[in-house]
């Protein structure tokens, strides 16, 4: 990244990040849209809700993921305007460990709790069974969504937003494909 020509045309910098970035987080919040769609379209209504009821375990891990990853790539990207490209590696690689441990304990700890937690929120049985099968997959790929996450803030720190909208983009493609192939 060239800072004196960042500097020169502030407005063509800013239009370069945060276009790929906006398209990014447009396309991640879609996942769950698509995802309620096919649900609700061909599963039903209780599914649907059993979705919902779970959203509250979806933004815990986000909100974890998202706290360590600004953290790091914060660090991190002072370090690279500082020219010290081995210390934001050292930082990449602690953030991403940090991050990574914190959000599979937590997965892991919502496994073993997720069976008496729901036996005494939820009393349908119906959406109970729904809400088990869907997170139970779900506090498997929320770990990995997260890894996605970090590594999305390093790539955008690195100056190159359009990679990570592409690879955004092509998650979501396999999401949809995914939804409907198996729902």
């Amino acid at each position: 990244m060239n800072l004196n020509d960042m500097h020169q045309h502030p407005k063509s910098y800013i239009l370069k990040y945060s276009i790929p970035s906006i398209i990014a987080m447009l396309l991640t919040s879609l996942v769950t849209i698509v995802d309620g769609l096919f649900i609700s379209n061909h599963v039903g209504k209780s599914a649907l809700s059993a979705l919902h009821l779970g959203l509250p375990m979806l933004y815990i891990f986000l909100g974890i993921g998202i706290m360590i990853g600004v953290g790091g790539v914060s660090l991190a990207g002072r370090a690279l305007g500082e020219q010290h490209k081995e210390r934001a590696i050292n930082l990449f690689n602690q953030t991403y460990w940090t991050g990574m441990t914190l959000v599979f304990l937590l997965a892991l700890t919502c496994s073993l709790f997720l069976l008496p937690v729901i036996n005494w929120l939820i009393k349908d049985t119906t959406l109970q069974n729904y809400f088990i099968d869907y997170y139970r997959i779900m506090l498997i790929i929320y770990p990995f969504m997260m890894m996605n996450i970090l590594c999305g803030m390093f790539i955008r720190a690195e100056g190159k937003p359009e990679i990570f909208m592409q690879i955004t983009l092509i998650v979501n493609a396999l999401n949809i494909l995914l939804d409907y192939l198996f729902i």
